[in-house]
């Protein structure tokens, strides 16, 4: 068993994402429709994929160009902002990028994942790609996979599909030093 280290920042405490259930997209591309998406870019199908209008930027451009590859996901992806994200952004490390000062971060963790369709991949110990993103997913293929992330460079990892409470384990507060469990 290989259990996997996800940082995120945030603004609120744990009770705010009790209630929510969890981090979830601003915008959120249903299960079936992120499959769609991620086995063409990765697998190179060509399956019709709705994005909600709401997501303006990856829906102008998916609506341009159906043909997306890994790189292009992360473009847009990075392209989307605000109340428009469609992702949910996580980091490698417990600084998150530069937006852990001043915020909650909490620490996300997950057993077994398949690293371009391979358990556990030993040659993806370290996610951050450095030439071509990395599909991250919780089945071996992307059909059954009901987690669905990637990592495009640097030490971001961005999540299409929500981040669950039993995965949310640690987090601390502002400015603070001491990791605390999660109430739940």
């Amino acid at each position: 068993m290989a259990v996997y280290t996800f940082y995120r920042a945030a603004g609120s405490g744990p009770v705010i994402y009790q209630e929510r259930e969890g981090f979830k997209p601003r915008v959120q591309i249903e299960l079936a429709q992120v499959r769609n998406l991620m086995s063409n870019a990765f697998d190179r199908t060509d399956h019709a994929v709705v994005i909600p209008e709401i997501a303006e930027v990856m829906h102008k451009a998916y609506e341009a160009k159906r043909d997306w590859k890994p790189i292009d996901i992360a473009r847009e992806i990075k392209r989307e902002k605000s109340s428009t994200t469609c992702h949910v952004s996580t980091d490698l490390g417990e600084d998150c990028g530069g937006y852990a000062a001043g915020n909650y971060v909490y620490v996300i963790e997950y057993e077994d994942l398949y690293i371009n369709a391979i358990l556990n991949n030993p040659s993806a110990t370290d996610i951050n790609p450095r030439i071509s993103p990395k599909l991250i997913s919780n089945a071996e293929n992307i059909e059954d996979a009901t987690v669905l992330a990637f990592a495009a460079g640097g030490n971001e990892v961005s999540f299409l599909t929500p981040i669950a409470l039993e995965n949310i384990v640690r987090y601390h507060e502002p400015d603070s030093d001491t990791w605390l469990d999660t109430p739940w």
